[in-house]
């Protein structure tokens, strides 16, 4: 039964914060097989490699992309895929793309196999903990997520 005081501690140890592994940089994402996979932002030459013509009217974007990064998965034997990680304002919500495939010359869409997103403001440096954790998810809705530790989100 304890004492008084052991049931107090014993509450104040149930009361402290639950530290989980929450990764605050996109390199922090990938905890096993780091040699399959890096993740970290994308480079001006490896996003200048994307720049290309979208061929599509104005007005045909799924969304418009606030916050966002070029992402990339630097695959081993240096095959790399870039996809957008940001705020998608008609949805509401936090986006990982699939691939990009072209990135407009003027900055202004991207074109993925499927879709074309608008780009506004684009976000500097690390990603917020809430698009990390969204890339997190987004790894395990694709069946990477275990493969390569990612904590598992939903």
């Amino acid at each position: 039964m304890g004492t008084p005081g052991t049931r107090i501690a014993a509450r104040a140890a149930m009361t402290r914060p639950l530290e989980l592994p929450i990764p605050r940089t996109l390199d922090a994402i990938v905890n096993r097989n780091r040699a399959l996979c890096e993740i970290g932002l994308a480079t001006p030459s490896e996003i200048d490699g994307l720049r290309g013509d979208i061929d599509a009217p104005a007005g045909a974007e799924k969304d418009v992309l606030t916050d966002w990064r070029f992402i990339a998965f630097r695959i081993r034997q240096h095959q790399t895929a870039l996809v957008l990680l940001g705020d998608a304002e008609r949805q509401s919500l936090i986006l990982c793309t699939s691939e990009v495939q072209v990135a407009s010359r003027d900055g202004a869409r991207v074109r993925t196999r499927n879709s074309i997103y608008a780009l506004a403001r684009a976000g500097e440096g690390e990603p917020p903990v809430q698009h990390l954790l969204q890339l997190c998810a987004t790894l395990h809705e694709w069946g990477l997520g275990r493969i390569l530790g990612a904590l598992e989100v939903w």
